[in-house]
């Protein structure tokens, strides 16, 4: 067994997911699919139950789970341990955030990180903040930045940041969205613009379910600035997270509503598996950002 199918089996075992597995791995579905049976067949025993619906490991699976992560830690730490000075890092660092977090939370640690650590590169990708947390998990990223969900998944750390309310927004343009709020109209009788998913949608759920509201829902959004965009139009009420209403090139076409929901803010921070917390490049990241605020 080599190093490079046991970073496969690592990363499979996580997403349990071949396509998953084979786009973050850079490598084809069948030659994922033979490299498992190669390791298989070298191990004299199946590591995956495989059916039309879902893949899950087997006994031997999770097994060689346990004792390939700790060969896989063990051998960052031995390429670690082989740079000069016990300070003198290098590598690459995997950061996921949506663009919003990546200037307003991510800038000022990544340089302090920069500053301390010099020779390690950090390697950073935007996109939808609800994939973060999965991204974590399925081993695409060490690092992400999130809302806290409202059940942690056991494995991960969470470092607090910074709490960001959730607010409702209307748009400044003359439409029948603000004719009908000048008449009193409650906005939840108005057509809605809600995110498709995540944190922010089962909380506005569950609000609307407590309070036997049925809405409109005009449009359910993947991304927080498609919804302020849309709300601009005048097409609805939207629902953000201020911070991101405060960065917003919209801004200025919106308005934020006074009304309460009374809904629980974010609490936005880093989060990583703390099985990653043992090599070195995650440890100091780590360690930056537990200095950078009050939370920690």
């Amino acid at each position: 067994m080599d190093l490079y199918t046991l970073k496969l089996f690592l990363h499979l075992s996580e997403t349990l997911h071949f396509n998953k597995t084979s786009r973050a791995c850079f490598i084809s579905p069948s030659g994922l699919t033979r490299s498992i049976q190669r390791l298989e067949d070298e191990i004299g025993t199946a590591l995956f139950i495989r059916d039309n619906r879902k893949v899950s490991l087997t006994a031997a699976g999770l097994r060689l789970k346990t004792y390939g992560t700790k060969i896989s830690e063990t051998w960052e730490q031995f390429l670690m341990g082989l740079t000069i000075g016990e300070d003198l890092l290098k590598g690459n660092l995997d950061i996921y955030c949506s663009v919003t977090a990546s200037y307003s939370i991510l800038q000022p640690v990544m340089n302090r990180f920069r500053d301390t650590y010099p020779g390690v590169h950090l390697k950073l990708e935007t996109g939808e903040a609800a994939s973060a947390v999965s991204r974590v998990i399925g081993g695409d990223t060490d690092i992400c930045i999130t809302s806290l969900p409202d059940k942690l998944p056991s494995g991960l750390a969470f470092n607090m940041q910074t709490e960001i309310p959730l607010v409702l927004i209307a748009p400044r343009t003359q439409c029948k969205i603000n004719r009908e709020l000048t008449k009193k109209t409650p906005w939840y009788e108005l057509p809605l613009i809600l995110p498709v998913h995540g944190l922010g949608r089962k909380r506005i759920n569950t609000w609307l379910r407590n309070n036997n509201i049925k809405p409109e829902i005009y449009a359910d959004v993947a991304g927080n600035e498609a919804i302020i965009a849309m709300t601009a139009l005048g097409l609805g009420i939207g629902l953000v997270p201020e911070l991101v209403l405060q960065e917003s090139a919209h801004i200025k076409e919106v308005r934020k509503l006074e009304d309460s929901l009374d809904l629980p803010p974010y609490k936005v921070g880093f989060c990583a598996k703390k099985s990653r917390l043992k090599n070195k490049l995650v440890k100091a990241f780590w360690e930056i950002i537990q200095n950078s605020n009050g939370y920690s």
